[in-house]
């Protein structure tokens, strides 16, 4: 089943991008899939500083595919970073700008090479490489802050959503410690 809306904009002037994305603690690698519907927030970036935000999109990663369409609707065509935000993990940015336009065919593969991030800032795991998840407080950093918040959610058990829940199974427990201090020491 489908789990995003795709925004067709034929005939007029918004930019249509393919990307594909997942973050390392909902992607498994044993099934090569995404279990769970979540959202990541996707900038684009004036390539030069202070690197302004041009246009924000969001998307819902497929499930099987982790391939998305994306439409930017206030961009002209043109060179931008692109930066990966969701609630849990640290904020990605593409290596390099990117160039984008009209009518074009646009797509970009952040689970190709760890080299697709800035900084090579993914993670490998299986085959795809990730974003790191685990910064549930979003300070830029996986941390022992983000370990103590994790934790205390863990030991009062309580189903449901929360920033905590790094593995997107509806409850935070041993299972997103246990990504989170792996984790630990990453940023941007």
């Amino acid at each position: 089943p489908d789990y995003f809306n795709i925004n067709h904009t034929i005939g007029c002037s918004a930019i249509n991008f393919y990307l594909k994305v997942t973050n390392d603690g909902y992607y498994n690698d044993v099934t090569n899939s995404v279990p769970v519907l979540y959202y990541m927030s996707v900038i684009l970036a004036d390539q030069n500083p202070p690197f302004n935000h041009i246009d924000t999109a969001v998307i819902y990663p497929d499930p099987s595919l982790l391939l998305n369409e994306i439409v930017f609707k206030n961009a002209a065509d043109g060179d931008y970073y692109f930066i990966m935000k969701s609630v849990n993990t640290l904020e990605t940015w593409s290596a390099n700008p990117i160039t984008i336009s009209n009518g074009s065919i646009n797509y970009y593969d952040f689970t190709s090479s760890d080299a697709q991030a800035y900084g090579n800032n993914l993670k490998l795991k299986g085959t795809l490489w990730c974003i790191y998840s685990g910064d549930v407080n979003q300070d830029g950093i996986i941390d022992a802050s983000d370990m103590s918040l994790t934790e205390n959610d863990a030991s009062s058990g309580d189903p449901g959503y929360s920033v905590t829940d790094v593995n997107g199974n509806s409850i935070t427990e041993a299972q997103d410690a246990s990504v989170v201090e792996i984790n630990i020491g990453a940023s941007p």
